[in-house]
């Protein structure tokens, strides 16, 4: 993996994690585009990404800061992805956790954004971080292709979180 990057987690600073298609299996959903912003319920169910999952167990289990920043059309799908994480990442401290709306800007959301890494499989969301000063790395979901606009934007990508450590 990318050498400033493990140079940054072994310093101590933060991961700040995507959900939805990194470690909720959002895009495994039918019609989920349609389906998302009114089905209550909704994001509760969604299966996890279990090699993702995993893997940011492992990290807060070896002491990185892990924090979730997801974000989500209204405070129902606010209230169901914290479902999802307390039965899914239990491990997690639920003050790490940052829901913001999907138009939000992810990167107003961190305090100290230098030294923060987010692992993030949404393009637009990693230009803004690496903009704001942040370190960026696309996950790959079955759908993606390792050459794409991340790449122009010299973003490093991974087919799985488990790759970072």
């Amino acid at each position: 993996m990318n050498e400033k990057i493990m140079s940054i987690l072994n310093q101590g600073h933060t991961v700040v994690c995507d959900m939805d298609g990194v470690i909720a299996d959002f895009n495994a959903e039918k019609m989920g585009i349609e389906r998302f912003a009114t089905e209550k319920g909704f994001f509760k169910n969604l299966s996890p990404i279990v090699k993702n999952l995993q893997a940011l167990k492992q990290l807060i289990s070896v002491g990185v800061r892990v924090k979730i920043l997801s974000a989500s059309p209204n405070i129902q799908a606010d209230k169901d992805k914290l479902s999802w994480l307390s039965n899914h990442l239990k491990e997690l401290n639920q003050s790490h956790v940052i829901l913001c709306r999907n138009t939000d800007n992810k990167a107003d959301f961190i305090d100290e954004i230098e030294g923060c890494v987010l692992i993030d499989d949404y393009t637009e969301n990693l230009i803004k971080w690496k903009t704001a000063g942040g370190l960026t790395i696309k996950y790959l979901g079955e759908n993606d292709s390792p050459i794409g606009r991340h790449t122009t934007h010299n973003i490093p990508h991974i087919e799985s979180l488990g790759e970072i450590y």
